[in-house]
């Protein structure tokens, strides 16, 4: 070095004021020498101590001088390091979460830039400085290998979508002109988060309603997420149901609370009659959907009963808040409406046969009527006797 003194890295750009080259332009305790700081307003004051009182002095620049640099503790010195922040405890890719990338690289001074890219199949995607989600968290000079080395700190906040499956997400820095070197972390698998499930239901007043001797059917769909669950509950005064369904179908659950539990097929045996089906399906954008529903036999023991619907994901409790359970009832029971059709026509094997218009006659007179006519032909037919009788012995 051709001029005497250590540059301390506190400097005044051009004309501002002075602060350190990490961008904290705070300098809360001083040393400077007598007559100082003095300004070069056109060349801009770079400040260093000179061995003796070791005191604060300001200087052009360029002057070559030896320098100092910011001590990192152990944890933080060392090769680039890119780290993820997941929005569960389970360090999963959460489809539509925000997700957030922190990125730190040792560079050159004026080759500071980082990049985050993530590319996939027929998918690629590059984040710069200014663009959504991409923050510049700030830079540090630090002493490494002899040389007085930026280290560059960034981050992105990103939502992975479907297309991303299995694609690589990396984190990018300049070292030379037109050089990059990058790190990079495949996410192999994407997952979906549970959605809230929808009730279908014979309802009256915003009451389910069912009907005695009649089928009261209780319908549940959901997209479930990733592995998901849907889990479909009936309870009663003296009955627990609880029926969880996946992609695989339905399983009964017991529940040890409350009253006396029966799992299905104890149901077919006791008051509730219950048939069940199942529909599922895989959605590209969306997961897995499941509808299930139960098909239950109306009767007084429903009378009362209570519904509810789950998407439950069995790996990941965060993700079964209240807002994944909807609920419905009581339910209340009411007769089943009985309408009386017309007299059926009289039917011969597949051949349809009118009635005569006599018979139709007779068929549509009151009882009482039919009775008279009756008596009436009966005198009628013994005077005609009794006249053929006498006119017999006349002769």
């Amino acid at each position: 070095m051709s001029s005497d003194g250590i540059y301390i890295g506190l400097h005044d750009g051009i004309g501002s004021d002075f602060g350190w080259l990490d961008d904290n332009h705070t300098t809360p305790r001083s040393n400077w020498a007598a007559g100082e700081p003095r300004r070069d307003e056109s060349e801009g004051n770079c400040v260093y101590k000179s061995p003796g009182d070791w005191k604060w002095k300001s200087g052009l620049c360029d002057e070559p001088r030896a320098f100092v640099c910011q001590k990192l503790s152990a944890q933080n010195a060392g090769s680039t390091q890119m780290t993820i922040t997941f929005p569960f405890t389970l360090k999963k890719f959460y489809i539509n979460r925000s997700h957030t990338i922190g990125c730190s690289a040792f560079t050159t001074p004026g080759r500071s830039s980082i990049i985050f890219k993530i590319t996939a199949k027929n998918f690629t995607q590059h984040f710069h400085d200014g663009d959504s989600g991409f923050s510049n968290n700030g830079r540090e000079f630090v002493r490494e290998a002899g040389r007085c080395l930026l280290r560059a700190r960034a981050s992105l906040v990103f939502k992975p979508q479907p297309q991303m499956v299995n694609g690589m997400l990396s984190c990018c820095w300049m070292r030379q002109e037109d050089s990059m070197s990058c790190t990079s972390l495949r996410m192999e698998r994407l997952y979906f988060e549970s959605q809230t499930p929808v009730l279908e239901l014979d309802m009256l007043g915003g009451v389910p309603v069912a009907h005695t001797h009649k089928k009261f059917h209780f319908i549940c769909a959901a997209f479930v997420g990733t592995g998901g669950q849907l889990h479909m509950s009936l309870s009663t005064p003296s009955t627990n149901l609880t029926w969880r369904i996946d992609k695989h179908g339905v399983t009964p659950v017991e529940k040890t609370e409350g009253p006396v539990t029966y799992i299905l097929d104890d149901a077919r045996q006791h008051e509730l009659k219950i048939d069940k089906a199942v529909k599922s399906s895989e959605e590209p954008d969306l997961g897995l959907y499941i509808r299930g529903e139960l098909a239950i036999e109306g009767s007084e023991h429903l009378s009362g009963a209570n519904l509810s619907c789950s998407s439950f994901c069995p790996y990941n409790p965060a993700l079964n808040t209240a807002n994944k359970t909807v609920s419905a009832g009581p339910i209340i029971i009411k007769p089943r409406e009985i309408r009386h059709a017309s007299s059926p026509t009289n039917f011969t094997g597949p051949v349809m046969r009118k009635k005569s218009t006599l018979k139709k006659y007779i068929d549509d007179q009151p009882p009482l009527l039919l009775f008279i006519l009756m008596v009436i032909l009966l005198i009628m037919a013994f005077a005609l006797v009794a006249a053929v009788k006498s006119g017999g012995e006349a002769f």
